[in-house]
Parts: structure tokens; C-alpha cells; sequence
């Protein structure tokens, strides 16, 4: 396949979860989703403590994702090319490991939240985009990411992972693991 081929992928995150903390500079506001924040590193938890907040009265879950307990969520990219494989994250709050330096954003336009990163190692590269949107009445939040081969050699094996550990406030539904991988064969 050709290394300009971009691979647009869409999540739906059903919403039953809410904020996290520290880092990101985006948020945006409404309800049932009160709100979802972005970092400047591309993962759900911003400066604010806040990473995505659902509340519908009268509803089964209520209250912040991430909270109470330790606020988690990360972004993971491995591929294949030039000979060997290569596997990097950005998990500032989990083991504060950065390795997809930001290129720009957050940045808010309008119901959205943009971040796009870039990982370089010699020919191998890849710009991620991602956007977080949401219209004011909608109860799931859409993730759409966007994965560019701006290198100069084909990749294989391209997944694009999102985790987090959500501890929801209700007890019906606390603790967990939330593994969101998406991956594609070749770009």
C-alpha cells in the first residue's frame, strides 16, 4: 500500500464515564456530557481535571470516568517498517512516558477538540490526528483519529490503541479496564 494512504478511524465512546486530571488545555461543555477535556498530549485528562463527564438525571451512571481513584488514559501507536517494529505512547499520568511529541493543539473549533502529534525514527513517521466531538445534546462522545505515513518507507502492522481505567462513582459499574484498539493492516 502506499505510505500516503490515511487510515481514518471512528470511535463512538459510549459515554458512561467522566473526567480525569492534569495536563490538557481543551474542553468542551454540554449535557448529558458536562464535559470532555483534552491534554496537550493527546489523551483524555486535561489541566482541569477533567476528562469526560456524563450526567443524565434519573439515569443508571452518572459522575466523572476517571474518578474517584487514580485518573488513567493513554494512546499507544506500534508499526512496522524499515526492517523492524516500533511501539510508542503518550501516558503522562500512568508512567509519565511521552514519545509522540505534539505538532499542534488542542485546539477548540466550534464542538470539537483537535490534537495531531508526530512520531519520527529516521524514515519511519506517522502524524496522528485526533478529534473529539460532540453536539451539546449528545449522549456519546465521537473520537475520530487519523493516521498519516509521512515517512519514507511503507509501514505494516499499524495499530492505534486508546486505554484508559475508568472508576466510575456507581457502584454498578466501577473498576475495569477499557482497551479501544483499532488497527489497520498497512498505510
Amino acid at each position: 500500500m502506499s505510505r500516503k494512504w490515511a487510515v481514518s478511524v471512528v470511535v463512538a465512546f459510549l459515554v458512561f464515564s467522566v473526567a480525569s486530571s492534569a495536563w490538557a488545555q481543551a474542553e468542551l461543555t454540554g449535557s448529558p456530557i458536562q464535559y470532555v477535556g483534552m491534554s496537550s498530549y493527546g489523551t483524555m485528562i486535561n489541566s482541569a481535571t477533567h476528562s469526560i463527564l456524563y450526567f443524565e438525571p434519573g439515569g443508571a451512571c452518572a459522575g466523572d470516568t476517571f474518578y474517584p481513584g487514580t485518573p488513567y488514559h493513554a494512546i499507544w501507536l506500534e508499526a512496522t517498517g524499515g526492517g523492524s517494529t516500533f511501539s510508542v505512547r503518550n501516558d503522562p499520568g500512568g508512567t509519565g512516558t511521552v514519545q509522540i511529541p505534539t505538532v499542534s493543539g488542542p485546539t477548540v473549533s466550534g464542538r470539537t477538540i483537535t490534537w495531531t502529534g508526530r512520531y519520527v525514527s529516521g524514515a519511519r513517521a506517522v502524524t496522528i490526528q485526533e478529534t473529539y466531538s460532540y453536539e451539546s445534546a449528545d449522549p456519546y462522545l465521537r473520537i475520530e483519529v487519523v493516521l498519516t505515513n509521512s515517512g519514507t518507507v511503507d509501514l505494516s502492522n499499524v495499530y492505534f490503541e486508546i486505554g484508559g481505567d475508568p472508576d466510575h462513582p456507581n457502584p454498578a459499574v466501577a473498576g475495569g479496564t477499557f482497551p479501544g484498539g483499532l488497527g489497520n493492516p498497512s498505510i
